[in-house]
């Protein structure tokens, strides 16, 4: 049951807070969606901020698991499928809500570099540092790098949530990208 009642609690936080926010969504309203209390929320996470960053845990573990499908991959494609794979996700309007808008703020500065530094930055560091070990990139400073596809992303992903046609938004970002990072290896 308690697993249930975690479930629970995180499918309707998700949905609380992608529709009307963090700001306007209370524990009562979460507790109470979820057939559960309020101490059962305390129970299983640190408050209504435990809770929030439960479910960008569980949007990254989503990604990371579309992500492991494509390990198998050259990897010069991989990196760029990884990128569109997490971009993919941004299409639903509410996973780009709970990840752009409403997590910085939502979380501290300081807890919320530190989630994504976790989370996003780290995966990717790891994976251009692969690349790098690969005799790919030989030139070029990794963390550098990771900071610099890292801000090209979330701004496409901006981009997204501020276009029309966030499909299109999306190709046209990654073809960019792409080329930027294959002229790494002039």
């Amino acid at each position: 049951m308690s697993d249930a009642t975690k479930r629970s609690l995180l499918a309707h936080a998700r949905e609380a807070f992608a529709t009307r926010g963090y700001g306007a969504t209370s524990l009562d309203d979460v507790a109470a969606a979820a057939g559960a209390t309020k101490g059962a929320v305390y129970h299983h996470f640190d408050g209504k901020v435990g809770l929030f960053e439960a479910v960008i845990r569980q949007i990254h573990d989503e990604v990371e698991a579309r992500v492991d499908a494509l390990r198998d991959r050259s990897p010069e494609a991989g990196l760029l499928a990884i990128l569109r794979t997490y971009l993919e996700c941004l299409l639903d309007p509410g996973v780009r809500r709970l990840l752009l808008i409403e997590s910085p703020a939502a979380l501290d500065a300081v807890r919320e570099r530190a989630l994504d530094r976790e989370l996003s930055f780290g995966p990717l560091h790891a994976h251009l540092s692969a690349l790098r070990a690969r005799g790919l990139l030989s030139e070029v400073d990794v963390e550098g790098l990771a900071h610099v596809v890292s801000g090209a992303v979330t701004a496409i992903a901006l981009w997204m949530g501020e276009s029309d046609d966030p499909e299109r938004v999306l190709d046209r970002g990654l073809s960019t990208l792409g080329r930027l990072l294959g002229s790494l290896e002039d």
